[in-house]
């Protein structure tokens, strides 16, 4: 059964932010009324943990375990589902978010090389039926995504891995996309904006089409 949560995803830099705004124009001309987070974070608790996950400063005193990492992330996930998401959902709002639970099985599962099968057990125990209907995967070449954050914003801590680190993790992302052709959608990110909007805009109408008939 398809519910009404949109996931963006991708590397840093190519364009999410962006997507995430047509999305909502999108949604609100329709009428509806959309709830707007990202992750790690959209509570305060989570918040807190979004500073830590990405801080660079922690990670030049000490190790950052990466089943650490990943306990974080699900840590701050459970949060934004048990305070944010589920309660929208409930009372028929759309939802959408800056990342959920792809980006764990890419950047800690096929980045970080962590067990996938460990990943999916905490799937199944803190997002289980929760999981977005709808996930946009905005794709490109880490070559141009990292080059567009360095122009952004200082990096932080995620986005000071190496380039093989992004190179892995976006052949991550296209390996889940197969997984699951009807709820994953691969956008080719690394175009002119108004194209890129032009296909988010045809993925997010068919979904909408067929989430109310």
């Amino acid at each position: 059964m398809m519910n009404k949560f949109i996931e963006i995803e991708g590397n840093d830099g190519t364009g999410k932010g962006l997507a995430i705004s047509q999305v909502i124009k999108f949604l609100q001309e329709k009428n509806e009324i959309v709830i707007s987070t990202r992750e790690p974070g959209g509570t305060p608790l989570a918040e807190k943990i979004r500073e830590i996950t990405k801080s660079n400063e922690i990670s030049q005193n000490e190790i950052f375990a990466e089943n650490t990492e990943l306990l974080l992330m699900y840590s701050a996930r459970s949060q934004l589902l048990e305070n944010k998401i589920k309660p929208s959902l409930s009372m028929g709002h759309f939802v959408t978010t800056d990342r959920f639970s792809t980006s764990s099985f890419a950047y800690q599962g096929f980045a970080r090389g962590l067990d996938l099968g460990n990943i999916e057990m905490l799937e199944k125990m803190i997002v289980g039926k929760y999981a977005p209907s709808l996930t946009i995967i905005l794709d490109c070449p880490p070559e141009v995504s990292i080059s567009r954050a360095i122009n952004r914003s200082a990096l932080d801590r995620f986005e000071n891995q190496k380039l093989d680190f992004f190179r892995t993790s976006r052949a991550g992302y296209l390996e889940i996309a197969k997984s699951d052709p009807v709820r994953y959608k691969v956008i080719n990110a690394n175009r002119p904006i108004s194209e890129v909007h032009m296909d988010v805009l045809e993925v997010l109408s068919i979904w909408y089409k067929n989430l109310i008939n």
